[in-house]
């Protein structure tokens, strides 16, 4: 799914922001402010009026990352499935969290 923006193919680069910002809240276990100071430094090279855009970028992401984890999930042994669940789970809560 392609975004409409001014910009061809900048929003496929702010969805790929999904997987940095999932490590640095789980692996490195820092405040959603970071992350926020992070998007501003990863946006600054399209200018500065993607900032209305990102929300939804972000959201079709998340979403995006986790629909890829069922189709992975789904191809993987039962016995490959128990430790790839750890991290499904996150991308799960992740994706549902978007929907409030």
């Amino acid at each position: 799914m392609t975004l409409f923006l001014d910009r061809p193919a900048v929003d496929e680069w702010i969805r790929a922001y999904v997987v940095p910002v999932g490590r640095i809240e789980t692996v490195h276990e820092r405040p959603w402010g970071t992350v926020l100071r992070l998007r501003d430094a990863y946006l600054e090279p399209w200018g500065q009026d993607l900032g209305k855009a990102f929300p939804l970028a972000f959201r079709v992401g998340t979403f995006a990352r986790a629909i890829a984890y069922v189709r992975q999930r789904a191809a993987l042994s039962p016995d490959e499935r128990a430790a790839f669940d750890t991290d499904f789970s996150t991308v799960l809560r992740r994706a549902i969290a978007q929907m409030g």
